[in-house]
């Protein structure tokens, strides 16, 4: 039975854009591909085993570009955070109150993302969540790792009784998924390409495919909020796609 969703952040909570982060730094004169180079560089932030000063040095390095300033880079860094809709909050937060659905994050995030988030979306989080979110750059271990899985869900079975079965797990990324089911979680791919427009609907339908099955009328209940759903989702979306990003 599930009693638990465990949650992606950058991709399923918080839109995001790559091609601004990339973008953002052609802008300032450099021309920077996701290749190997490129990634090595965020896997080692986002594991924590470098921190933001490493990280901006390491870059100047590898790219050449020495007269770049703090500023500038951690502004084209931040570029690919767009924002947090607002209808897939208020869904989760009906889950939470009505269904008594405990919400988790589990993220491959580094420091600099993160502190945006914060700063902009902390208040919500502490009202969503039941445990502060499992940043990969905290606990050292990137997904898809079974080892940054079995953290998470050792802390679930100390704090609140849950089993791997218990707890349904949405992600952007197919690989965790893969590897949250080989552990004996419920896994979803949720596949949003960054940004969707009816995000809370198809987030409410994902959840709802893996709730125990229900009679007629609690279904019925289940699916109540689609439809306003869709209305809030058209608006936020349209709304969010002429002002300025909350996240800049």
């Amino acid at each position: 039975m599930i009693k638990a969703i465990l949650l992606d952040l950058e991709g399923v909570l918080i839109n995001i854009d790559y091609k601004k982060t990339f973008e953002a730094f052609a802008e300032l004169g450099k021309q920077i591909k996701y290749d190997k180079l490129f990634a090595d560089l965020v896997e080692s932030y986002d594991a924590g085993k470098i921190d933001t000063q490493q990280l901006f040095t390491q870059f100047k390095h590898n790219y050449g570009w020495q007269d770049l300033t703090f500023d500038k880079f951690v502004q084209a860094w931040n570029a690919m955070l767009l924002f947090m809709p607002d209808d897939r909050i208020e869904y989760l937060l009906h889950l939470k109150q009505k269904y008594s659905i405990k919400l988790f994050i589990l993220s491959n995030i580094n420091e600099l993302h993160a502190k945006v988030i914060t700063e902009n979306y902390g208040d919500i989080l502490n009202k969503m969540l039941d445990a502060t979110p499992f940043y990969s750059y905290e606990i050292k271990l990137l997904k898809p790792a079974s080892e940054s899985f079995q953290h998470v869900l050792s802390y679930l079975a100390n704090q609140f009784n849950l089993v791997a079965n218990n707890v349904l797990f949405l992600d952007d990324t197919k690989g965790n998924i893969v590897a949250a089911e080989k552990l004996g979680m419920r896994a979803k791919h949720f596949v949003t390409n960054g940004i969707m427009e009816n995000g809370a609907v198809y987030l409410g339908h994902t959840i709802m495919a893996e709730l125990p099955a229900c009679s007629i009328k609690s279904c019925q209940q289940h699916l109540w909020l689609a439809p306003s759903l869709l209305e809030i989702s058209k608006q936020a979306y349209h709304a969010n796609s002429i002002l300025t990003p909350k996240i800049s």
